[in-house]
């Protein structure tokens, strides 16, 4: 019965029951109280069911207590792919509430921007941020209710739910990065790198990194924190997604302030004017990269843009022609575009690197020979370019684009071959299929029904199925892949003279 435990129960009387309890009870205003007065039906639902009402109800007592909200329960439920019934059911639910519990009473005007404090939960450590417009924030969560009143200590209605989890803030903190820890608490950023559902890439700067730029700068840490754009600079060191170091790919990365960096993979791990010299500090909301130096901003003099991969690549041929182009849209500010050639089979590959016109114009195609190309394998095509050559600012690649040198044709995965007299036509797709089956769709300058015979051969030109089929105008026939091995196939469909043919991959 609130804090007291029945010693003794049901000792009858004639005119009622006794039970007897180790604890005088007092009409004590609880903390739980305030929950209830207040509302907050999930909060004290949680508590029940974590049998936490005698702890929080001991008169004596003099807890802080921040209060999730209704509302912050739904989103956490969400978050974790359950209902509130999940929440309630969850064999955490008491560590989860106990890291929202402090062991004395703080008022809001009591804390400190950057403070850290230990809570009955002490798996992990609360970051207290006081911003500089009056708000305060509990890790992720706003204080949006502060200095509700109780008997036995004080409330601070919060609109998250706090989970202990290793941030990338605590692997800074645990790795003693003293003064990024710093600077991101004088950012201000604490509460966007502490959400427990955030995704992060942290580039950390060693505190010898940030003592080389201040001496370059000619000043002192002071200085550094000073500065009016310190949260941008810390923003530049950050991506919004989790990436390893063998995930990091060569050219631009989007960092949250905006702004992009250079990723060079040459040499180990190089981003800007910065060495990873310590990947991979796996946290529960991100990937920590510690470098040797502070990004330079001004390493990138491209447009953001420039970074998104070129877009509609395209194989362009025609069957009275032997040249093969290769063709993009322009990437404004390219100076080079690299087009790199690979096959399937024999597995070589090839970089074909296109300058900039002397008027300026950007690179956006190249024409080669079929000559050029081996006309038994798969080719696979894919673009990059480049803003700056030294240091190479290069974009992402492209899209992949999938075609086969064949005969006086060339097959890209969005084509097919036309007969010389255009009577027939067959497109194929997709194209490598890796579902089981391919789709045809065959038709003719006359929109009319055709007979004939369908057969497919591997690349040794053995027969792996036939038979005879009936073609209505534009229908598609499906054909199962299933049986057959990973590998180039050709297609053909021969009605009366006419035949069509074309190659398709499985992969």
């Amino acid at each position: 019965i609130n804090q007291a435990v029945v010693e003794l129960a049901d000792v009858g009387a004639d005119n009622g029951i006794v039970h007897a309890i180790d604890a005088v009870l007092l009409s004590s205003e609880t903390v739980v109280d305030v929950a209830i007065d207040n509302g907050f039906t999930s909060l004290t639902a949680a508590v029940v069911t974590a049998e936490l009402l005698p702890a929080l109800t001991d008169p004596f007592a003099d807890f802080t207590v921040f209060a999730p909200s209704n509302e912050a329960f739904v989103e956490l439920a969400n978050e974790l792919g359950t209902n509130a019934q999940g929440i309630l059911t969850n064999p955490e639910l008491a560590n989860i509430l106990l890291y929202h519990v402090l062991d004395g009473a703080v008022m809001s005007s009591m804390i400190n921007n950057g403070d850290i404090v230990t809570p009955l939960n002490d798996a992990n450590t609360l970051k207290l941020t006081a911003t500089s417009g009056g708000d305060v924030f509990v890790n992720q969560a706003q204080v949006e209710l502060a200095d509700v009143g109780a008997d036995n200590g004080v409330v601070h209605a919060i609109d998250g739910v706090l989970l202990s989890s290793e941030t990338v803030v605590d692997i800074a903190i645990d790795n003693s990065f003293t003064t990024l820890t710093t600077a991101v608490v004088t950012a201000e950023l604490l509460p966007a790198l502490t959400d427990p559902f955030a995704n992060h890439t942290v580039f950390a700067p060693t505190d010898e990194a940030f003592d080389m730029l201040a001496a370059e700068l000619e000043t002192d840490l002071d200085g550094l924190l000073g500065l009016p754009n310190l949260a941008d600079i810390l923003l530049y060191h950050v991506v919004g997604e989790d990436l390893l170091s063998t995930e990091l790919t060569e050219g631009g990365l989007l960092m949250l302030n905006g702004q992009n960096t250079v990723i060079d993979l040459s040499d180990g791990v190089q981003i800007n004017n910065a060495t990873v010299i310590g990947p991979d500090n796996g946290a529960d909301n991100g990937i920590v990269h510690i470098i040797n130096a502070v990004l330079d901003q001004n390493f990138v003099n491209c447009e953001t843009d420039f970074f998104l991969a070129p877009q509609n690549l395209e194989v362009v041929q025609s069957q009275f022609s032997e040249d093969i182009t290769f063709q993009w849209d322009p990437v404004p500010g390219s100076v080079i575009c690299q087009l790199r050639l690979q096959t399937f089979i024999t597995e070589t590959a090839e970089n074909i690197f296109v300058e900039a016109d002397e008027d300026g114009s950007e690179p956006s195609q190249i024409t080669l020979s079929q000559s050029d190309f081996d006309g038994n394998d798969i080719y696979q095509v894919k673009v990059r370019c480049a803003c700056s050559i030294d240091p190479l600012v290069a974009s992402d690649f492209s899209q992949i684009v999938l075609f086969v040198p064949f005969g006086d044709n060339v097959i890209s995965s969005e084509q097919g071959i036309q007969t010389a007299n255009g009577i027939n036509t067959m497109t194929v797709f997709p194209n490598p299929s890796n579902l089981g089956y391919i789709n045809l769709r065959i038709s003719n300058s006359e929109n009319t029904a055709s007979e004939g015979l369908l057969e497919i051969r591997d690349i040794t030109g053995r027969s792996v199925a036939s038979r005879r089929v009936v073609v209505e105008a534009n229908q598609l026939l499906q054909v199962e892949t299933n049986n057959m091995p990973a590998g180039m196939y050709t297609v053909s469909y021969t009605s009366g003279s006419e035949r069509v043919t074309e190659r398709f991959v499985v992969e």
